[in-house]
């Protein structure tokens, strides 16, 4: 009986500690933070226009109504870029006197500068997974490769090259980075890890290769080449085996490819001599090219895909004045989206 009275109070008490180390760690776990999920920009673009006197950036939707000004100063505010998660803004400005980096929130709140250098810093592109920046710099004489984190912190020199590197791209994991260099006075196009380690060479001729671009999957890389004589569209694998050249077209040049969101499809600019620029598209294997967008068309803007892969948006000078157009992949008809008095833009060719 004293044993069963004894274990009874031994019950007792344990219950006793747990209950109350759980009201104890009850408000610690709730207060902890929710990871906040990230904001669709599928319907929105960026541009940035000097509708209002100097170039500054906006956002609207895909008809181009809902246009919204998120940065204002007496400078020029241009390439806007969403993080992946949408809820930041890379751009750059000369608001402090020379080309930066800056960041902000989706809605414009909470500009901050992210480089201060005298040289140039520019193109800025984020990681897949929005912790890093990629952009290029002059600051060591030649243009190189940087990264930084996301709020601007541990800026260092990838490329750390003695002649011109340029033109980086992330690969879809953020493991590699694609990018063009300079060698013999023609550019060359290797990978490197995100680190800068690892440079690898993927082509070697005496020709420009140049603007590599990584398939969707990652296991391609699109480049454009004047190696057989004028400007073309190839593609490679991505450690530079299997290069195949996909446009074949004397007396016109072919090139500044992009991926389409499923790794089907490869745009592409077609420029005619003498005569306009225009977009095409083709099946990744260079078969069914289809004519998208033409007229007056003398300067373009990187054309970009849009998320849900039948729509692509660039700006472009037509019609003397650079407006913002969408064109309908299926369809290959397009829609003026900034009918405004002022040039507007998108991210610039890089």
């Amino acid at each position: 009986m004293k044993n069963d009275l004894k274990n009874s109070s031994i019950d007792e008490t344990c219950r006793l500690m747990v209950f109350s180390m759980i009201i104890l760690f009850l408000p610690i776990l709730g207060c902890e933070k929710e990871e906040e999920p990230p904001l669709s920009t599928d319907d929105l673009i960026l541009f940035w226009t000097d509708r209002d006197g100097n170039g500054e950036i906006y956002s609207m939707d895909k008809v181009g109504m809902n246009v919204k000004r998120l940065t204002d100063n007496t400078s020029n505010d241009f390439n806007p870029q969403w993080s992946p998660d949408g809820r930041k803004i890379v751009f750059e400005s000369a608001r402090d006197g020379n080309r930066e980096i800056y960041a902000m929130n989706s809605d414009g709140s909470g500009q901050t500068r992210l480089t201060e250098n005298g040289s140039l810093d520019w193109l800025p592109q984020w990681s897949p997974d929005g912790s890093k920046i990629l952009f290029i710099s002059n600051r060591d004489n030649h243009y190189q490769i940087y990264v930084l984190n996301g709020d601007g912190t541990g800026i260092r020199n990838l490329s750390n090259y003695g002649e011109v590197d340029f033109n980086p791209e992330w690969s879809p994991d953020g493991r590699r980075i694609a990018f063009e260099r300079r060698i013999n006075s023609s550019m060359e196009i290797f990978t490197m890890n995100s680190d800068g380690t690892d440079q690898v060479r993927l082509t070697n001729n005496s020709a420009n290769d140049y603007n590599p671009r990584w398939s969707p999957d990652g296991g391609k890389i699109a480049f454009s080449s004047n190696r057989d004589g004028n400007h073309e569209i190839y593609v490679m694998n991505s450690d530079g085996t299997s290069q195949t050249r996909l446009t074949v077209t004397s007396d016109v040049d072919e090139s500044w490819p992009q991926w389409s969101t499923d790794g089907r499809k490869l745009m592409y600019t077609y420029w005619y001599h003498p005569g306009p620029l225009a977009i095409y598209i083709m099946d990744s294997d260079g078969k069914n090219k289809k004519i998208l967008f033409t007229g007056s068309l003398d300067s373009f803007d990187y054309p970009q895909w849009l998320p849900g892969g039948n729509e692509i948006v660039l700006a472009c000078l037509k019609l003397q004045k650079w407006n913002v157009f969408i064109i309908d992949v299926d369809s290959a008809t397009d829609v003026n989206l900034t009918t405004d008095n002022g040039n507007s833009h998108l991210y610039q060719i890089r």
